[in-house]
């Protein structure tokens, strides 16, 4: 037998039976539910007209002290020094009597006039729970409109609950005054004008605790079938619906959503559609939905400003498809820079996309596993994401888990239930119970589990989506060039110090075609946005991924800040061969970053030998690159290991050894040169082995301005060896190439004398003065000139493009590759003919005229982005040519 209801139900006894002066004043405690001084219960009797029935007067202290101690004696009234207060057990059960007999207005005027000296409930501070419950509840039943009770409602996340004087309940207020219990007759006493929004309220509040929701659902769609579906409560009662996993009512409801809700009928179908499984079909919805949305308000970048908003962003998970991948960042963006109120999962989502898109490893969730626990949809989605990302940390809470799915499963939400349990089977919880459990819930409501949405990815299968981001620069750098904005990479360098920085900046395209000279971007932003902000090519985000967040802690009574900065050792190496690294000084000067690796040198000097490592590390040990001016606009950055410190250690700024020590040096350099280039004047050794020099010169290519520079360098050991200019440096190398010790001699004249025959057999070389061994062509038809000398001199020039290939052009073409075929048709000439390019391409003559007349001089742009060049005299035929066309 349960005491406390009979206590209870004896104590409503003993209040029905109370004289009417006695029950009015226990009416005036439950309507005021905080405590109240004997002076205001005094002022309140007398605005209602109590009297005495013996005097007919108005009651004063004396007379009213017997009816308040009889009711403090039966225990039906609580005493303090703050005054009385009603029993709390039948403090519902007077309220809904004065309800009933329609008293409660009237009571709450006088208690407004006389307690809270005429201010209306929502202006009043709320300093308890009890304080809080007394203003609703008058705002409920005295006829205030909506505004008045959202303000109220709202009020209360402005007090910590660690303020009030009393200890609040562990639910929502709308529960505590209407569903304790639930009596669609107290919902009747509230307004007609705002019932049906409180009837939401008490809806949603009872969803977010998972609390029975059958009776308030019966009650909404018996008491407001004729307005219900112009109302946004309908959209409350649809999610519900899903939630419960009753789908059939969920049809019922949407089909009857009038044409002009069209919006919220999509979404309300994707949600089904996803719920049952067909996520293609759920993402036509949606996207239907958002084509729409943004046509109606005109902007480009809309998203779901609801719960529907996580549901879309697991179904762009489904197929693990890259496109809609990018497509999910780029909505999460949207989410977090508008603040809708579910940002902060999706900063707990957004992970989960970079990982399958092998941006980056999926950070692992570090808050408290109860952060979305007031909302059930939010709260699986969390742990389902938990699931993907920490599958530890998941385990470690299960019984949690367990918990809520028992609460979910007790009180009808199905679909809920069902989806947790799937969760706990794959989390090995009680596996064979669990997911029998699952099969027969989502059986029972028609529905398939998303838990195996996302599948885990094996580590060379992250290590493949990886290398599906790096594409090629040069088709990167195209598609950036016909971007709107591109972003740039501003760099200084301290030669003195050694010191560089780089600042990103956004340009963007004016309607000429040129770049602005652009603007800073905030490290904060990059960091946040670089997944998916606009105009950043695969580099630029490798890069920012060197962008690290550092808070620095306040002094006393002072907030910390947040700080970004830029790890060089991270971001320098990824601005190797990047397109748009330009010089901060002369931002139109492109800079170009190479990796190097520093050298051992053994100099003969005046009988001796100097060994030394060039260059050396700097001495206060800081950074894992050092950055060295190389020529004006390119700089070395030489990575530093720890093998190169210990060498450093011992050699400082260099050493200097008799001849007599000319043996035991050589097998010091033999051994180092496993972990360090070595550039030797000494000949022979006893392990490498003797390769001959390579002496052919490597023209090094950048573009430049409109045109391109270019620099010829040796490489001795081969393309993976180091480069030097022709007839400079040591003549003795050694180093280590795949596992093997490597040692050439280089022939100084030779790598002379081809350089020399280079520049001959190129014309454009000899009108231009080389700069510090770099010769610039800025002019486009110099530069393909060049290009095409360069690629004529076959096998005794290796052609490179560091940042990659801006020109490409084939090699000329004369009259001889061209055909002409000329037949007479009744009184007119048809000519017909083709230019054959090589075994593998020609061009009709219409198309070959056609491209003819969009460039100027012999070099002509085909589709593929290459140039054909001509000799003058088919240029000035095929201009004949075109006279008759």
């Amino acid at each position: 037998m349960n005491t406390s209801k009979n206590s209870t139900a004896e104590r409503a006894a003993e209040y029905t039976a109370l004289a009417p002066a006695q029950k009015t004043i226990i009416r005036i405690l439950a309507v005021n539910v905080d405590y109240c001084p004997s002076k205001r219960m005094l002022d309140c009797l007398e605005e209602l007209g109590v009297t005495s029935p013996k005097t007919d007067v108005p009651y004063n202290v004396r007379t009213i002290q017997p009816l308040q101690k009889e009711l403090i004696e039966k225990g039906l009234v609580l005493k303090s020094n703050n005054g009385l207060c009603c029993l709390e057990s039948i403090q519902k059960v007077v309220v809904r009597d004065s309800l009933a007999e329609n008293q409660f207005s009237g009571i709450a005027q006088a208690v407004r006039k006389s307690i809270l000296l005429g201010a209306a409930p929502h202006n009043v501070v709320l300093n308890n729970y009890k304080q809080y419950a007394r203003s609703m509840q008058m705002a409920l039943f005295s006829g205030n409109s909506i505004e008045e009770v959202y303000s109220i409602f709202n009020k209360v996340n402005q007090y910590s609950i660690d303020t009030y004087t009393d200890t609040p309940p562990d639910e929502s207020i709308f529960l505590h005054l209407l569903a304790r219990p639930f009596s669609s007759e107290v919902l009747e006493k509230i307004d007609s004008k705002i019932r049906l929004s409180v009837s939401g309220l008490l809806l949603n509040s009872a969803i977010a605790r998972l609390e029975p929701v059958q009776k308030v659902v019966d009650y909404i769609l018996t008491a407001f079938d004729d307005t219900l579906y112009e109302a946004p409560e309908i959209l409350n009662l649809i999610s519900c619906c899903l939630l419960c996993g009753d789908t059939g009512s969920a049809v019922s409801l949407i089909n009857k959503l009038p044409e002009q809700r069209q919006l919220e009928r999509l979404s309300r179908t994707g949600w089904l559609a996803f719920s049952n499984g067909h996520y293609e079909e759920a993402r036509t919805y949606f996207e239907q939905n958002l084509q729409l949305f943004r046509k109606m308000s005109r902007q480009k970048k809309v998203f779901f400003q609801n719960e529907i908003g996580l549901i879309h962003l697991l179904s762009l998970l489904h197929g693990n498809d890259r496109t809609l991948l990018n497509q999910g960042l780029e909505y999460i963006e949207i989410v977090q820079k508008k603040g809708y109120h579910y940002a902060p999962l999706t900063q707990v989502m957004k992970p989960v996309f970079q990982q399958q898109l092998g941006l980056n490893e999926a950070e692992k969730y570090r808050g408290a596993l109860n952060t979305f626990d007031d909302s059930p949809l939010e709260f699986f989605i969390f742990n389902l994401i938990l699931f993907w990302t920490d599958k530890d940390k998941m385990k470690s809470e299960s019984s949690h888990l367990s918990a809520i799915r028992d609460k979910a499963e007790k009180n009808g939400y199905t679909w809920i239930a069902a989806e947790l349990s799937s969760l706990l089977a794959a989390l090995n919880v009680n596996k064979n119970a669990n997911t029998t459990l699952a099969q027969e819930l989502h059986s029972s409501c028609g529905t398939q589990s998303c838990v195996e949405l996302v599948k885990e990815i094996p580590p060379w299968e992250k290590i493949l989506d990886g290398l599906l981001t790096i594409t090629d620069e040069v088709a990167k750098s195209s598609q950036t060039a016909e971007a709107e904005q591109r972003l740039v990479w501003l760099f200084s360098h301290n030669n003195r110090y050694k010191y560089c920085s780089i600042s990103p900046k956004m340009q963007k395209m004016t309607k000429r075609g040129a770049w602005t000279q652009g603007r800073p971007v905030a490290l904060k932003n990059l960091h946040d946005n670089y997944s998916t902000m606009k105009g950043l090519s695969n580099q630029d985000r490798r890069v920012c991924q060197a962008i690290k967040a550092e808070y620095y802690s306040g002094s006393w009574r002072s907030y910390g800040k947040t700080e970004y900065e830029i790890n060089d050792d991270q971001a320098l190496p990824a601005l190797v061969g990047h397109p748009l690294v330009f010089l901060e000084k002369t931002p139109d000067v492109r800079v170009e970053l190479v990796m190097a690796e520093p050298e051992l040198e053994i100099r003969e000097e005046k009988g001796k030998l100097r060994l030394a490592l060039s260059p050396a590390p700097p001495s206060n040990g800081e950074g894992e690159i050092q950055v060295f001016k190389d020529t004006p606009t390119r700089f070395k950055l030489y990575r530093f290991t720890k093998k190169h410190r210990e060498i450093a250690s011992f050699l400082g700024k260099g050493m200097t050894i008799p001849k007599s020590g000319e043996k035991k040096a050589r097998q010091v350099v033999e051994s180092l040169s496993s972990v360090v280039t070595v550039l030797s004047d000494l000949e022979g050794t006893a392990e490498a082995e003797i390769r001959e020099a390579d002496s052919r010169p490597h023209a090094h290519i950048l573009p430049c301005h409109d045109g391109i520079q270019v620099e010829f360098l040796v490489k001795p050991c081969g393309a993976d060896g180091s480069s030097f200019r022709a007839g400079r440096g040591s003549k003795n190398v050694l180093t280590e190439l795949e596992g093997k010790k490597i040692q050439t001699v280089r022939n100084f004249a030779e790598e002379k004398k081809q350089l020399a025959a280079i520049t001959k057999a190129c014309p454009t070389l000899t009108r231009i003065k080389p700069v510090d061994n770099q010769w610039q062509v800025d002019d486009p038809e110099y530069a393909l000139e060049l290009l095409l000398e360069l690629k004529n001199c076959d096998d005794t020039l290796v052609l490179e493009w560091p940042q990659g290939e801006k020109f490409s052009v084939r090699k000329e073409t004369s009259s001889s590759a061209f055909s002409l075929q000329i037949k007479k048709e009744r009184d007119w000439f048809k000519a017909t003919g083709s230019l054959k390019i090589d075994d593998t391409l020609s061009l009709d003559l219409q198309k070959l005229l056609s491209i003819l007349n969009q460039g100027t001089g012999r070099f002509i742009q085909l589709d593929d982005g290459t140039f054909l060049s001509i000799t003058k005299a088919l240029r000035k035929r095929l201009d004949e040519l075109d006279c008759f066309f």
